[in-house]
């Protein structure tokens, strides 16, 4: 199940249905139950209990990092209570919460993974406006987000999420080894290969 909640209130409202829900489930499927997966999207603002109460519960948090990259001004004049934990991925991975990262394509203006990944990397906003920055995660987590929790989340790890024999995987090369983009970012790294569904469908 999926349920869309954006601000701390809506998700604690979210979060209670889900332990209802999952209390009132018969004994002989709690065991099938403890693997459900259930999502909240929109994950935008929380407070600083929430990603524990994620983490007991099981729930995924679905945020989109193109709200980071793309941040008008819905989570910095939050109040000064609230507003450290506007995007705050670095504290749900912290707590062990499993992060699907995604565009949100069509509402966004642009569908750039790079882009996106680069602003959980730095919380850097478009016009470099710097947004909660000890919530960022680091390099492997954020790409984690964009593949092998959202394939997870999916319930589809064994067939996506990371390149290994048998498995669909479209695989894009970039222009900087792991360890210069970890030292000078990813977000002006280029693209030099990709390939989609086996076949190499661009590449410099």
């Amino acid at each position: 199940m999926a349920i869309n909640a954006i601000g701390d209130v809506a998700m604690i409202i979210a979060l209670n249905a889900y332990e209802c829900a999952l209390t009132m489930l018969p004994v002989v499927i709690i065991a099938t139950a403890c693997d459900h997966r259930h999502r909240i999207e929109r994950v935008e603002a929380v407070h600083s209990r929430l990603p524990e109460c994620f983490a007991h519960l099981g729930v995924v948090a679905t945020m989109q990092s193109c709200f980071t990259f793309w941040e008008e001004g819905d989570v910095i004049p939050l109040e000064r209570g609230s507003a450290p934990w506007g995007h705050a991925w670095g504290a749900l991975q912290r707590a062990g919460v499993v992060l699907a990262n995604g565009s949100n394509t069509p509402v966004a203006p642009d569908v750039a993974p790079l882009q996106e990944i680069a602003a959980t990397m730095t919380h850097t906003a478009y016009n470099s406006r710097h947004i909660v920055p000890y919530q960022v995660i680091g390099l492997m987590d954020a790409i984690r987000s964009y593949t092998w929790d959202n394939a997870d989340a999916a319930f589809a790890e064994r067939d996506q999420g990371e390149p290994a024999p048998g498995r669909y995987a479209d695989i894009s090369g970039l222009s900087e080894s792991r360890q210069e983009i970890e030292l000078q970012g990813i977000a002006h790294v280029g693209v030099v290969m990709t390939s989609a569904g086996g076949t190499v469908v661009y590449e410099q």
